[in-house]
């Protein structure tokens, strides 16, 4: 690891060139009498700096390509949680300025991931958060790290019914959705308002407050296998359907105003969650939620436009079904008949995915 260069003048003598490198420390003076004069002096200094450089593949700032990035610093912070009890946090912290021209900030636990780990996390958000702002896209909506990634709906017949004649994702209104939770800010953002505003080059009040009416989302549970616990969670007994998609494909079809990304979950208590998105607080929950695996694609009534694919009860975002789906599931209890009757009416829709029976029940050879 590398550190920036320090070519001072400690007195009236010689120039003092300094850098750390690899925790080693490398000193040399330049006395101005034994090169004639304090310019030939500095320029000798100069000169030893290229050489350094050159021999340690450094980059003008003096830093290696291996070592930490710009944005990325080692910081801490004091709450106190009770009078008279005030107690110290460490994080590694990245920052980078957002579309809205406002300074972001993602810190990530010493206590929670080890030093060299946070360390690591905070570099790599960096990295993404940056590669996302020149994509266009919102770096605060965690991607996956394969755009392919395998996505499951799990859903009643009757919903796969209405699936497949609209050909359309419906977007629930966030009001309809049963956790009290649900678009609200972690306890975390009053302990740490003063430390994060400190950061920010914003002065006042930036919280947005979210219309539960008009946030729209559609809910996606990402995973390679299929999951014992959502067919119970999201079905309805032995009537239950399941169709899986990649990421990129669901990504593809949505509305240009939508918003996808990976569900965080947090600790309620401690967790702070950014406050200048209508967004933001949705794409958090409590760390009781982390077997769902959500990735959520949002959408604000408002930027909609007028037309018949929206009400009051929800939205109901145009796709091409056959582009979409991959296969389509039927709960592993389920009977017979409805296994027929469900590819019946896949057909009848002209619906090229293979309706596959859920293997889960079956006795091990």
């Amino acid at each position: 690891m590398s550190y920036p260069i320090n070519i001072s003048r400690p007195n009236n003598l010689r120039w003092l060139f300094s850098i750390r490198i690899k925790g080693q420390r490398n000193n040399k003076s330049f006395y101005d009498s034994n090169y004639g004069s304090k310019k030939a002096a500095y320029e000798a200094a100069l000169k030893y700096k290229e050489k350094i450089y050159t021999q340690h593949d450094l980059n003008k700032k003096g830093r290696g390509t291996s070592g930490p990035i710009i944005g990325v610093s080692r910081t801490f912070s004091k709450r106190e949680k009770r009078p008279g009890k005030i107690t110290e946090h460490a994080y590694w912290q990245a920052v980078w300025v957002g579309a809205n021209g406002r300074q972001q900030t993602k810190r990530f636990s010493i206590s929670r991931h080890g030093e060299d780990n946070a360390k690591k996390l905070a570099i790599q958000a960096r990295r993404s958060a940056l590669q996302a702002l020149k994509k266009g896209s919102d770096p605060r909506f965690i991607q996956p790290s394969a755009r392919y990634a395998k996505l499951w709906r799990y859903m009643s017949f009757t919903k796969l019914l209405s699936f497949l004649e609209d050909s359309a994702i419906f977007f629930s209104p966030a009001a309809d959705f049963e956790d009290p939770y649900e678009g609200t800010l972690p306890e975390g953002n009053k302990f740490l308002e003063g430390f994060v505003k400190s950061k920010s080059n914003s002065k006042k009040n930036n919280i947005i407050v979210a219309d539960k009416t008009k946030v729209m989302i559609t809910c996606w549970h990402m995973s390679k296998y299929e999951s014992a616990a959502m067919w119970k969670l999201y079905g309805q007994g032995n009537e239950t359907i399941c169709i899986t998609t990649k990421y990129g494909k669901l990504k593809n079809q949505l509305n240009s105003s939508a918003q996808i990304g990976l569900v965080q979950y947090v600790d309620f208590k401690t967790a702070w969650a950014p406050e200048e998105n209508l967004y933001y607080p949705f794409m958090f929950k409590r760390k009781s939620f982390e077997h769902e695996k959500e990735v959520r694609a949002l959408i604000d009534f408002d930027t909609i436009d007028k037309n018949n694919s929206q009400s009051s009860e929800g939205y109901k975002n145009k796709v091409n079904l056959n582009l979409l789906i991959d296969e389509i599931f039927i709960a592993p209890d389920a009977s017979d008949w409805f296994f027929e009757l469900v590819k019946k009416i896949v057909g009848n829709y002209n619906i090229k995915a293979k309706v596959i029976r859920s293997k889960l029940l079956e006795l091990p050879l």
